[in-house]
C-alpha cells in the first residue's frame, strides 16, 4: 500500500525534503553569524570604533532577518509537501481499506468484529500517517542536522572539543535500538487490546435492549471493565517504557553539555578559542542535542507505524473466497440459471451444506424454495449471486459457468433481499435508493408495492424520516418491507426474497407476493420462505431437507405426493400434528 502510494507521490516528498534541508542550513548559519557578531563587538569595542561596530551589527542583523524569512517560507512549503502528502495517504489508505472490506466475504466478518475493523481505520491508519509525516520530517531533520552540526562545530571551532562532546551522544544509538524493539512489541499489544475493547463496546451498545431485557447490565459492566483494564495495562506499559527512554536520552544530552562547558571553558580561558567561538559551539551543541534526541522520536514513530501497518496488511492480504476472472463475461440479461448437482461446504468446514442440488430457473418463472431449518435454502441464493465459491460447471447463467462471469455485472441484474436485512441510520428515501438518484415518485411506488407506503406517509417527514441505527425506530415488519422496496425500485431480471417477510403477518405476506406477480410480469421471482401458503401459485417449488432436494413440483403435485411439503403445509394451515 505504501510503496504504491509513494511511487505516485515521491516528487512531493523530494520537494518537501529539499526545502526542509534549506531550512536546516538557514538555521545552522545563525549561530555562526552570532559568533562573528560577538567577536566583532569585542574587537571594535577595544578599538573604540563605534561606526564599524554599528555597521557590522546592522549587516549581520539583516542577514538574520533574511534567514528568518527564508525559514518561514521554507517551513510552509515542506509542511505543505510532506504533511499534506501524508494526509493524502491517510485518505488513500482508508479508501483502499474500505474497498477491500466491501469485496471480502462473510467468513471474514465472522472472524473479525466491527470494533477491530474500525480500529484499523482510526488508530492504525493514524499511526502509519504519523510515520509518513512526522517520521519523514524528524528522520530527515535529525540526520541532516546531526551531520552538518558536527561538521560546523569541528570546522568553525574545534574538532578536538567536538569529539569529546560526541562520546556520550554515541551511546544514544544503543539505547534507541533496545527500546525500539520494546516499543514495537508493546504498541502492538496496545492496538490489539484497543481493538478488543472497541469491538465489545460496539456490540454492547447495539445490543443494549437485549442486555437490559435480560437484566445482565452488571455482567456486561464487569466484562467491559476487564477489557478496559487489559487495555490500560498495555498503555501503562508503553508509558513506563517511554518514561525510562526519554529521560535517559535527556541525561545523555546533558552529559555532552557538561563536557562542552568544562573543556570548552578551559580552552576559552587558555586562548584556544575565542568567546564568540565558544558561544557558537554551545549554540551548535544545543542544536545537536535535538536531532540526537529526535532519533528516539523517530524510532518510536516508526515502530508504532510498522506495527499498525502489519495489522492493516493482514486485511489487505486476505483473499476473498470468490475470485473474479481477469476478463469476466459481462451479463446483460439473465435468461436462465441452472444448478447442476451442486455440493457445497463453507471454508474450513467438512460438513456439506448442499448435497447434489439441481435446479432450473427460467426467465419469468415464479420459483419457491422451502425446507426445514438449516437445509441450505439461503446458501443456494448466495451461490447464485456469486457470493460463495462453487465448483466449475455446477452453476450456469445463460449456459455460462458462473466462475467465468463478472460478479458485479451479474449482481446488477439481480435484486436480493436477505433474511438478515440492514437499514442505515439515514432517511427512508436514502435507504431505498442506496445513494442512487431516483425520483420521489418512484420511491413511493416501490414502497406501495411493498405494502408500506401508507405507514411511511403517516410519519412526520414521510419518506424523508430518518430511521435510527439499523432502522430500530421502525418495527421488524416495517424494516423488512422497506428492504423489499429497496429491491423493487431496481429494474432487474431476477428478484430473490430470502425469507424477508417473516416479521409480517401471513395475510400481508401473501398480499405482497400477489402484488409483485401482478406488477412485475415477465420478471423472474425466487421466494425462499417457511410460509407455504404464498407459494400456491408458484410455477415450481423445490423442497430441501438436510441439504438435499427431496421433492419438487407445483403446489398441487406436492400436496398429492403427501410427503414433507404436504406435512409442512398441513401444520401451518390446519394445525394438525402429522
Amino acid at each position: 500500500m505504501i510503496l504504491q502510494f509513494l511511487k505516485k507521490n515521491w516528487k512531493y516528498y523530494i520537494i518537501g525534503i529539499s526545502f526542509l534541508i534549506f531550512v536546516d542550513l538557514a538555521q545552522l548559519a545563525v549561530p555562526r553569524i552570532v559568533g562573528v557578531v560577538v567577536d566583532d563587538i569585542e574587537k571594535f569595542t577595544k578599538m573604540k570604533d563605534l561606526t564599524a561596530l554599528m555597521k557590522s551589527v546592522t549587516l549581520f542583523g539583516w542577514w538574520i532577518v533574511g534567514l528568518a524569512t527564508g525559514v518561514f517560507l521554507g517551513r510552509f512549503v515542506w509542511r505543505l509537501m510532506i504533511i499534506g502528502t501524508a494526509r493524502r495517504f491517510e485518505r488513500h489508505a482508508m479508501r483502499t481499506l474500505f474497498d477491500k472490506l466491501l469485496f471480502l466475504d462473510q467468513s471474514f466478518y465472522e472472524k473479525m468484529n466491527r470494533g477491530e475493523i474500525m480500529s484499523r481505520f482510526t488508530n492504525d491508519v493514524r499511526a502509519v500517517w504519523r510515520m509518513l509525516a512526522g517520521g519523514v520530517v524528524i528522520s530527515t531533520d535529525a540526520l541532516f542536522m546531526s551531520i552538518m552540526t558536527i561538521v560546523m562545530m569541528g570546522s568553525f571551532v574545534s574538532w578536538h572539543l567536538t569529539w569529546i562532546v560526541l562520546i556520550p551522544l554515541a551511546s544514544i544509538s544503543l539505547v534507541v535500538t533496545f527500546f525500539g524493539r520494546v516499543i514495537h512489541r508493546t504498541f502492538a499489544q496496545v492496538q490489539e487490546s484497543f481493538s478488543q475493547l472497541s469491538g465489545f463496546t460496539e456490540e454492547s451498545v447495539s445490543a443494549s435492549r437485549i442486555i437490559k431485557g435480560f437484566s445482565v447490565v452488571d455482567k456486561f459492566e464487569e466484562m467491559f471493565k476487564e477489557r478496559a483494564w487489559v487495555n490500560l495495562k498495555a498503555r501503562m506499559k508503553l508509558v513506563l517504557v517511554s518514561g525510562i527512554f526519554w529521560p535517559m536520552v535527556a541525561v545523555i544530552g546533558r552529559a555532552s553539555a557538561f563536557l562542552a562547558l568544562f573543556f570548552g571553558g578551559k580552552m576559552t580561558v587558555n586562548g584556544g578559542i575565542s568567546i564568540g567561538e565558544f558561544v557558537t559551539f554551545n549554540t551548535y551543541l544545543g542544536m545537536l542535542v535535538w536531532p540526537m534526541t529526535a532519533f528516539g522520536w523517530v524510532v518510536n514513530i516508526i515502530q508504532q507505524g510498522t506495527a499498525s501497518l502489519k495489522r492493516i496488511k493482514k486485511i489487505m492480504e486476505t483473499a476473498p473466497a470468490v475470485t473474479e476472472p481477469k476478463d469476466g463475461v459481462r451479463i446483460k440479461e439473465i435468461e436462465e440459471i441452472t444448478v447442476d448437482n451442486l455440493n457445497f461446504s463453507y471454508p474450513n468446514e467438512d460438513r456439506l451444506v448442499l448435497k447434489g442440488v439441481s435446479m432450473n430457473i427460467k426467465a419469468g418463472d415464479f420459483v419457491g424454495i422451502v425446507g426445514t431449518v438449516g437445509s441450505g435454502k439461503s446458501t443456494i441464493a448466495r451461490a447464485m449471486l456469486k457470493l460463495l465459491p462453487v465448483e466449475r460447471g455446477r452453476i450456469l447463467v445463460n449456459g455460462i459457468d458462473i466462475n467465468d462471469i463478472d460478479g458485479y455485472s451479474l449482481r446488477k441484474r439481480i435484486a436480493y433481499v436477505p433474511q438478515e436485512g440492514f437499514l442505515f441510520s439515514d432517511t427512508i428515501y436514502r435507504n431505498v435508493t442506496l445513494g442512487e438518484d431516483y425520483p420521489e415518485e418512484k420511491v413511493k411506488e416501490a414502497l406501495k408495492l411493498a405494502g408500506i407506503l401508507d405507514e411511511i406517509e403517516s410519519l412526520e417527514n414521510g419518506i424523508h424520516t430518518v430511521v435510527g441505527e439499523r432502522g430500530l425506530t421502525l418495527s421488524g415488519g416495517q424494516r423488512q418491507r422497506v428492504m423489499i422496496a429497496r429491491a423493487l425500485i431496481r429494474d432487474v431480471d431476477l428478484y430473490i426474497l430470502d425469507d424477508c417477510l417473516s416479521a409480517v403477518d401471513p395475510e400481508t405476506e401473501e398480499e405482497i407476493i400477489r402484488s409483485l406477480r401482478e406488477r412485475m410480469e415477465g420478471k423472474t421471482l425466487v421466494v425462499i420462505t417457511h410460509r407455504l401458503k404464498v407459494l400456491q401459485s408458484a410455477d415450481w417449488i423445490y423442497v430441501l431437507d438436510e441439504g438435499k432436494i427431496v421433492e419438487e413440483g407445483t403446489h398441487r403435485q406436492l400436496m398429492e405426493k403427501g410427503g414433507l411439503y404436504y406435512e409442512m403445509f398441513m401444520r401451518q394451515t390446519v394445525g394438525v400434528e402429522v
